[in-house]
């Protein structure tokens, strides 16, 4: 009679516990939802291109247009205080057209994107063609893998960042070019503001 007393306490005890919820757990599932819609939205900004020669894939490279709407999101979440990558990306990027990428390549020798000898990389706004200002190594993936695809363990990824303000940046086609000996990738984006 003990034992199934204490199991039937048991049982209650943990159906009440699993029924009432704490401020933390609804503000928990609000900022679950703004992720969602952030990297939603980060979704629809990156673009993947494969390069591939004899069936080997040489290079993956993946491109997020740091838009004023995803910079915005990034500022508004209510983790990006806390997060100093968050803070940090937000600071770079906040007076510059910039650019998320992760690289992937079969290749060492061209797995850095700031070797100016082996990659070309530019910005095209219309008819003018533009170098970056910027090529940074990013290093925290636990925030960056949270936010952006294709950043993983063996992904090498940038911030590269163009002297061009976002308010600056007409309805142009905006079109990032990588290109190295071995090939050229090009990236378009329609700004939509």
């Amino acid at each position: 009679m003990f034992r199934c007393s204490c199991f039937v306490l048991i049982q209650m005890l943990f159906l009440f516990s699993c029924i009432s919820t704490t401020d933390e757990q609804v503000r928990f599932g609000e900022q679950s939802s703004q992720l969602k819609s952030l990297k939603e939205n980060i979704g629809e900004h990156s673009q993947k291109k494969e390069v591939i020669k004899n069936f080997e894939t040489h290079f993956i490279i993946r491109s997020t247009y740091l838009a004023q709407d995803i910079l915005e999101g990034i500022a508004a979440s209510p983790w990006h205080s806390n997060l100093e990558e968050g803070q940090l990306l937000f600071k770079k990027t906040k007076d510059r057209t910039s650019f998320v990428v992760s690289m992937y390549a079969l290749d060492r020798g061209f797995k850095d994107l700031k070797r100016e000898a082996l990659w070309d990389l530019s910005l095209q706004l219309g008819s003018t063609g533009l170098k970056p200002v910027a090529v940074e190594r990013l290093s925290n993936k636990d925030f960056l893998k949270t936010l952006f695809p294709g950043i993983d363990l063996w992904s090498n990824d940038y911030l590269i960042s163009f002297e061009v303000p976002k308010d600056k940046i007409d309805k142009n086609t905006i079109e990032l070019n990588f290109s190295n000996p071995k090939s050229k990738v090009a990236f378009s984006w329609l700004n939509r503001k």
